[in-house]
């Protein structure tokens, strides 16, 4: 698997920013720079008077341990593979379903009905997805979901599909 993104697209970026994810939800961001433009900015250019809890800083620290663990991103990206194929089995049995794309884990599928609608159908069965715009169900699980737990995610999207014909 791939910590970032860009690592798929054979590029490089010059800034990168990261949130939310960095310490397992907890508040934090961090922008991080390349050595190109690292000496253009100049001290005080770019600073926090909220920045740098010890606290939460530890916790990223943690998270990126983790992150860095090769057995760890190669069983997100098996997991990834395995939730694109079952999406892919879906794709190929409802006419509803126009395209599945994403990267990982992070998944999305494009309906011809409003995606909110199977949002509340799996709000009932107590699983959280999300909408991304009108047509898209966006599924984005975390990193540590079992396949019994895809397993209960494509089941529920089975049967509210097929209780749409």
């Amino acid at each position: 698997g791939k910590l970032y993104a860009y690592e798929h697209s054979g590029i490089t970026p010059d800034i990168m920013t990261l949130a939310k994810p960095l310490a397992g939800g907890l508040p934090i961001g961090a922008v991080v720079v390349g050595k190109r433009v690292w000496p253009e900015i100049l001290p005080g250019e770019h600073a926090s008077t909220f920045g740098g809890n010890h606290f939460v800083t530890s916790i990223a620290c943690g998270v990126f341990d983790l992150l860095s663990d090769p057995d760890f991103l190669k069983s997100v990206a098996e997991k990834g593979k395995y939730l694109a194929g079952k999406l892919h089995e879906i794709n190929e049995k409802y006419n509803e379903v126009k395209e599945v794309r994403g990267k990982g884990l992070l998944m999305g599928i494009l309906v011809d009905f409003p995606a909110s609608e199977a949002v509340e159908y799996f709000q009932k069965e107590h699983i959280l997805i999300c909408s991304a715009g009108p047509n898209v169900i966006r599924f984005i699980p975390p990193l540590i979901i079992t396949r019994e737990d895809i397993d209960r995610v494509i089941i529920t999207l089975d049967s509210y599909l097929s209780g749409r014909n």
